[in-house]
């Protein structure tokens, strides 16, 4: 017998899915059956070939433009997803921003989960029932990182990722997150270029190889699935042993 993940007939909410290693993870949760919702700040058109993506997958997805810097956006994404779909069964909350001022990142990385997490548990608790997936960050234990703003805010996150889900549980929404390492991303590319990142990373690789988007969505899939039920407040590192074992 094989077994399969099949999600589809779950709602999940993806932030930050308009392209980038959201848009993949919401793309394995599209091939799992999922219903995707796309919380993105980018116009539409910004977002347009990722969408085109999804919906070759899948069911066509929702897309909701919101800024999630501000409270009662992060609370329209659940109503609007709730208005359409009926429901919210899984949340990610992967939309975060890098190298900017402290209040922005804290809005972004830290604020924005929390808002999204309380409204979404308000839907879910009605049904005992929801996933709720936070993305970190590996800096977190390796003190390392993209940036101080970056490091504290997510960091943050993973503290919340404990401290909701131990109050969340009872209600039968489990919460969990997931740590990253350095992933060879398009912006990556962008930035660095693929040899330059691999030539730094690589040989802090127990795995050895980098990583790249797919390694983090198969985690957050996991976490999405009733594979993961049991886990409750965990913090999941898909780093390639990077933090634990790197000597």
């Amino acid at each position: 017998m094989v077994y399969a993940i099949d999600l589809s007939d779950k709602i999940a909410i993806v932030t930050g899915a308009g392209r980038g290693m959201g848009l993949v993870m919401a793309e394995l949760l599209a091939q799992s059956g999922a219903q995707v919702v796309v919380a993105d700040v980018l116009p539409r058109s910004e977002a347009a070939e990722g969408l085109e993506r999804l919906a070759q997958i899948g069911r066509p997805p929702i897309y909701l433009q919101h800024n999630l810097a501000v409270e009662a956006e992060c609370q329209a994404v659940v109503a609007e997803t709730v208005a359409q779909c009926g429901r919210v069964d899984i949340l990610v909350n992967n939309a975060a921003v890098t190298k900017q001022p402290w209040q922005l990142t804290f809005e972004i990385n830290t604020l924005a989960p929390y808002h999204l997490m309380v409204a979404a548990h308000q839907d879910m608790r009605q049904r005992h029932y929801g996933k709720i997936v936070n993305v970190t960050t590996s800096g977190t234990f390796s003190g390392g990182g993209d940036g101080i703003e970056y490091n504290a805010t997510k960091g943050a996150l993973d503290n919340l990722t404990r401290y909701l889900g131990k109050r969340f549980a009872a209600d039968g929404v489990t919460m969990n997150a997931v740590a990253p390492g350095p992933t060879l991303t398009d912006m990556m590319r962008k930035y660095y270029g693929e040899d330059q990142f691999t030539e730094h990373y690589l040989p802090t690789m127990p795995l050895g190889r980098t990583l790249v988007p797919l390694d983090l969505a198969r985690v957050v899939l996991f976490l999405c699935s009733e594979l993961s039920d049991g886990l409750v407040g965990e913090t999941l590192l898909p780093d390639g042993g990077r933090a634990r074992l790197n000597p």
